[in-house]
């Protein structure tokens, strides 16, 4: 057995992974890195419900002082879920409609090569 000391650990090169999935030698086409950290997305994520949360509790407040917490807590938490689920929708229809805008272009100007090419031009 060879003895595997700490200044050969460090000599070894490690293989820069372009993604953080394993296998590390895997090819993941379209990857794409988050352009901001997790601190910074969860504190916007988390100021977004803090307004939802104030919002709704000012909206119940108006309309009904006499409600039990739990049912002021429970109404607060559906607000939360249906604006996640709105925004989230929103942002994937939006990408969506990009990806097909992306596709249609690049097919459009692959025709114009093509055309262009069959006229010698």
């Amino acid at each position: 057995m060879k003895k595997v000391t700490m200044e050969k650990l460090v000599d070894i090169p490690m293989p820069s992974a372009a993604h953080p999935y394993y296998p590390v030698e895997a090819e993941i086409v379209g990857y794409l890195a988050n352009e901001y950290s997790t601190p910074m997305i969860l504190t916007v994520f988390l100021a977004g419900c803090s307004v939802i949360i104030g919002l709704t509790s000012t909206m119940i407040n108006r309309r009904n002082r006499n409600l039990p917490t739990s049912e002021k807590i429970t109404i607060m938490w559906f607000a939360i879920c249906k604006s996640c689920h709105m925004i989230t929708a929103v942002v994937d229809q939006t990408n969506s409609a990009l990806q097909v805008a992306v596709s249609i272009s690049s097919l459009r100007v692959g025709s114009v090569r093509q055309s262009c090419n069959f006229l010698k031009l």
